[in-house]
């Protein structure tokens, strides 16, 4: 299994205090959600959220949002990932593909945060404010906004969320992963 190449370093990183990062798609998260389980002292970061495709066998969209909001329902379970909000507007995702069915060049803030709306919704509610991190993928997402549009629209997007679950969720969660004094 995939899992067992990963469980080595992600051990390793648990045995240091350190965090154990990835990134994959949407239809891999349940081979990430066994390496969590089987190297359950290891902080696990995923990056992306899981990157929902939207072509090859991937692109009926009803498909890939049910498989990845069932896969990252499942994830969540395990208390030892943390999931990175960000890269849902990357090249090949479903969100590029919504932007590109909107006819959209890029972005606006109205558009891309009703568009980002239900995926961030669906994360808090899964994992928590406390274990979700808000992250750019810029420069590749620069290709259809800007990092300001961006930003602004995942403030938008996240508008129930307490002063101090918005500071955890674009602050304090990536100072406490990565091991920096929050002050």
């Amino acid at each position: 299994m995939q899992h067992e190449l990963r469980r080595v370093p992600a051990a390793r990183a648990a045995a240091r205090g350190l965090a154990f990062e990835t990134w994959l798609y949407h239809p891999q998260i349940d081979e990430l959600a066994a390496l969590a389980r089987a190297v359950p002292d290891c902080t696990i970061v995923l990056a992306h959220a899981g990157t929902p495709l939207a072509s090859g066998p991937n692109a009926e969209w009803s498909n890939s949002w049910n498989d990845w909001r069932a896969g990252m329902a499942r994830l969540a379970t395990c208390a030892n990932v943390h999931v990175k909000i960000g890269g849902l507007i990357t090249h090949g995702s479903r969100l590029d593909s919504l932007r590109r069915e909107r006819g959209l060049a890029a972005w606006t803030v109205e558009a891309l945060a009703e568009s980002l709306s239900p995926w961030l919704v669906h994360l808090l509610e899964c994992f928590g404010a406390h274990r979700c991190v808000f992250e750019s993928n810029f420069p590749v997402d620069g290709a259809h906004c800007t990092l300001p549009v961006l930003v602004e629209a995942y403030a938008r997007a996240l508008p129930t969320l307490t002063a101090d679950d918005r500071d955890a969720v674009f602050r304090t969660n990536a100072l406490r992963l990565y091991d920096h004094a929050v002050g």
